[in-house]
Formats: C-alpha cells, structure tokens, sequence
C-alpha cells in the first residue's frame, strides 16, 4: 500500500471483478494514491495566467489595440509584481493577495473583451490572421485565473484561519 502524508491525498482503489496477474503472482488490492500538492497548483495556475496574460498582451499589441507606451510599461510592471508575488512569496499571505488581484485582473481583461467596444464584438474577429490564437488564449487566460481566483482564495482564508487559532 502506498501512502502519502498530505491530508489532500485520496486513496484510488482499483475495479474489481477482473483478474489482474503480474508474473503468475494474483495482485491483491493494490491501492494507488493521487496526491495533489495545493501549494503547488496555484503557483503553477498563477504562472501560467501570467505567460496567457503576455501572449494576450502581445497579441494587443500587433494587432492595434494597445497603443499607449506608458500603459504597456505599466502593464509589464504589473505582471513583474504578479510574477514576483508567484515565484519569491507563495506560501505568505502577501503572495496570496498578490495572485489573488492578479487572478482578478485576468478576469478583468476578459470581461473586457467581451463587453467592451474594442472587444471581439468590436473587430471583425474572422478577418485576422491570428483570430484563434487571440480568443483561445483570452478563453484560457478567463479560465486559468478563475481557478487561481479561487485557489488563492482559498489558500488566503486558511492561512487567516491558521493565523486564528
């Protein structure tokens, strides 16, 4: 039996009914053990928004949207805050604040697309030559920084919880 010491661990009990044997020996219940690492999965969720939220920034940029240089430099100081927050401060609340208002501001750049006048109802979005690249990777960025949302959510309130007791 394998275990593991992580208290997300969900022991995997295989089906039963057919025979599994392994070099003329019958394996008897052989439980497998698929342990998440929570602490890893929000960075790793956070630093993939991060490189979704550039591709997407560049793809802006190509195609006319961001015109302003102070605002691109603005926004590539945020993302250096945002990737800092991820890589140097996971496991401290400031780490957490920072995924989490990054995770918001992922979410916001899609509302925005999807709303504004200069979304994708705004441009004829068929006519580019990298339509799909452009949607796929707002879709991926909306969906990545919701589940980082929540993560460092969730990681936040049990430190804060943690931190009570």
């Amino acid at each position: 039996m394998v275990s593991c010491a992580c208290v997300h661990c969900t022991p995997f009990q295989p089906r039963s009914g057919g025979s599994s044997i392994t070099e003329g020996k019958r394996a008897s219940s052989v439980k497998t053990v698929f342990c998440v690492k929570l602490s890893l999965v929000l960075p790793v969720t956070s630093l993939l928004s991060i490189l979704l939220a550039s591709f997407h920034l560049v793809d802006d940029i190509v195609y006319g949207s961001e015109k302003g240089v102070a605002v691109n430099l603005l926004i590539v100081a945020i993302l250096a805050v945002w990737l800092y927050g991820t890589l140097l401060l996971p496991e401290r609340r400031a780490g957490h604040i920072i995924m989490l208002l990054g995770s918001l501001l992922g979410l916001t750049v899609f509302f925005a697309h999807l709303t504004g006048a200069g979304g994708l109802q705004g441009i004829e979005i068929g006519k580019m030559s990298g339509a799909f690249f452009f949607v796929w990777t707002l879709l991926a960025l909306a969906v990545l920084s919701l589940l980082s949302l929540t993560l460092s959510a969730q990681g936040l309130w049990s430190l804060l919880r943690s931190k009570a007791q």
